[in-house]
This record gives structure tokens, sequence and C-alpha cells, in this order.
């Protein structure tokens, strides 16, 4: 009898000690695979797009008839999660994209949602512009290293404290380094904070140091940087920039592509190129038409 008991102890120490793990083992790896889509990708017409079902179609505006703000209509946005509650700190969501007019559906491997530009181009979160069948079609220079997003579920939660700058809030937009959804485009303004390559070639890129302007080549174009976001440069080789004044305003200026200002931070309300006659108006008091006039070099003329 002595015997017996022993032996049962000795199984249930064994169940305990490998049984136990297993389980927990096998409920995390559940807990952390995929739940199984449900949802079928379609076009715009209902037609069922591709055999595979996914776990939901993205509207990043949460209603579908503002998908086109964010994307061409061709461009259908789409997640899967895996099995976590979803106010879980380990739910997380895998997002993909579907290009209607090819066929073609990614895999869902971003982390959070993409925005095409006119160009066909859309940031990747991980140091990337891919193009409309998810190639990479340029890679940002040390982009990776300093200021990527590492893919972590509790990404939202650390990042509101990343970002926020509690003395001075309304600087957000000077804390965004492309981690999600929110640093593409603005759902408040409808306004797209990274947008396409301009007629230059150049694009304005948010780091954690502030805005660059990069080429279609991932390189710093420029060696300056914005506290705040500049403007495209226009076909003539132009672009108006913003500087800090004091806290309570900024200071508009504009630059050639070298960096170098054509015209100097003022109080100027706005400036109007001139193309065909070379000229920059430039207003400060845009309601009565008044303004200086300068020439593309910077130097002020007379009326």
């Amino acid at each position: 009898m002595k015997r017996l008991i022993s032996l049962m102890e000795k199984m249930t120490i064994r169940i305990l000690f490998f049984g136990v793990p297993a389980v927990a083992l096998g409920i995390s790896f559940f807990l952390f695979t995929k739940r199984p889509g449900e949802v079928n990708i379609t076009d715009r017409d209902g037609n069922i797009v591709g055999d595979i079902k996914v776990g939901a179609i993205e509207h990043p505006y949460g209603e579908d008839y503002l998908d086109d703000e964010i994307n061409p209509d061709y461009i259908v946005l789409y997640s899967n999660s895996n099995r976590w509650p979803e106010h879980s700190p380990f739910y997380k969501k895998y997002y993909g994209f579907v290009n209607l007019e090819t066929g073609f559906i990614s895999d869902d491997i971003y982390v959070d949602l993409l925005a095409f530009g006119e160009d066909g181009l859309a940031w990747d979160y991980k140091g990337h512009f891919i193009d409309e069948s998810g190639n990479v079609s340029i890679t940002i220079d040390n982009f990776t290293e300093k200021y990527s997003y590492v893919d972590n579920p509790r990404k939202f939660f650390l990042n509101s404290f990343y970002k926020v700058d509690w003395n001075q809030y309304y600087k957000y937009e000077d804390k965004m380094t492309l981690r999600d959804s929110s640093d593409i485009f603005s759902r408040y303004t409808s306004k797209m904070n990274i947008g396409d390559f301009d007629e230059c070639g150049l694009l304005a890129l948010p780091t954690d140091n502030g805005y660059i302007y990069i080429d279609k080549n991932g390189k710093q174009a420029i060696d300056k940087t914005f506290d705040l976001m500049p403007g495209p440069f226009n076909s003539y080789g132009l672009a108006v920039v913003k500087t800090e004044a004091d806290y309570s305003h900024s200071e508009p200026a504009v630059i050639n592509k070298s960096g170098e200002y054509v015209i100097e931070p003022s109080d100027y309300f706005c400036y109007i190129f001139d193309g065909e006659n070379k000229i920059i108006k430039a207003y400060f008091d845009e309601f009565n038409d008044e303004h200086d006039i300068y020439d593309f070099n910077g130097n002020k003329l007379e009326k």
C-alpha cells in the first residue's frame, strides 16, 4: 500500500511538473495565434475578391464613404487579430491591403493602416515606402535603427506618453515619428501628415529630431532640420517653411533646394508664387491685397 501511495505521489508530481507548464504553453500558443477570418474581401460592387477571409475590413475614419480621403478607391484595407480580448494589453492586430485593380492581396504584415498617395507609395512603419504591389520602393537611410516603430501590442499606451508634451500640447505634431496611423493622417483635420513627393522629387519626413527633406533614394536632401512640418517644393525649386517665433505663433519663410532662406522668417501671412513674372508676393494683409514683392532670389522689388 505504501509503495502504491508513493507511486501515485510521484505521478502527481510529474503531472504537475510537466503537465501544468505544457497546458500553460498550449494556452499561450493558442492566444497568440490569429483568429480565423470570417469576412470576405469584396470590391465596390460587392463581388468577392480572392479566396481568403479576413477578420475585418478597415475604414480609417470609421465610415467606408470616407475611405477615399486616405487611399484611392481601389485600395481596400483589412486586418486580422490574435485571440486575446480586444481591451487586453496583449491584443494585437495585423494589417494588409488589397489592390482591386490588379487583384493583389498583401499578407497581413503591417503594424498599422497604410495610406497610399498619388505617387502610389505608402509608409510601412519600418523604414520603407512600398508600392501598390507591396514591393519596397524606397528605403530610408538609418531610419530603422533610429526611429522605426518596434512591433509591440502596447504601442498605443506607450506612444500616448511618448507623443504628449503636457506643457506645450499644441506642439503635438512635433512628436510624430511615423510609428502608427495617427502619424500618417489626422482624423481631426482630414489632412495627410505625410504627403507625396513634390515636384522636385522631395518629401518632408518627420523624425525624432524634427522634419527633414528626403529624396526618392531615401537620402536626406537638405542638411537642415525643421521644428514644424515644412511645405512641398514647387516647380521653381522653392518651398514655404515655418519656424517657431515663440510659444504662441510661428513665422513662415521661403527656402531654396539648398535649404537657404530666400525670404527670412517674418510676419508675412502667406506667399504667392508668380512663375510667369518670376516674383513672390509676400502678403501681410491678404484681405486688402497688401503685399511686398520679391524675385526668386529673395531680392525685394519696388512695386
